[in-house]
């Protein structure tokens, strides 16, 4: 039986640090798709999808975590939402950078 006593802060904050590595992904992958189009190979694709996905993990870690690990109890809705646009911001650019160099 599910007990819902065992659900504690670090694990929502966990879970929504998932949530949202994996909704960013889908969504730049469906968004920088001429990207992935220029890949020649099905490495490269591979390749390029390895590297979104562990620049998306560092950055929502480096954007996210510390944020709503601070301020677990006390954050609005909006609080987290504007928490994961700035993040949104901050991997798309560092994402673009990455396809520029």
């Amino acid at each position: 039986e599910f007990d819902f006593t065992q659900i504690s802060s670090d694990m929502i904050i966990d879970l929504m640090l998932n949530y949202t590595e994996q909704y960013l992904f889908q969504q730049i992958v469906l968004d920088s798709r001429a990207a992935f189009d220029k890949a020649d190979t099905p490495e490269n694709v591979a390749s390029l999808e390895q590297d979104l996905r562990s620049l998306i993990n560092s950055s929502v870690d480096k954007h996210m975590s510390k944020q709503l690990k601070n301020g677990a109890n006390s954050l609005t809705r909006k609080d987290i939402e504007n928490i994961q646009i700035k993040a949104l911001e901050d991997i798309w650019g560092e994402w673009e950078d990455y396809l520029n160099d």
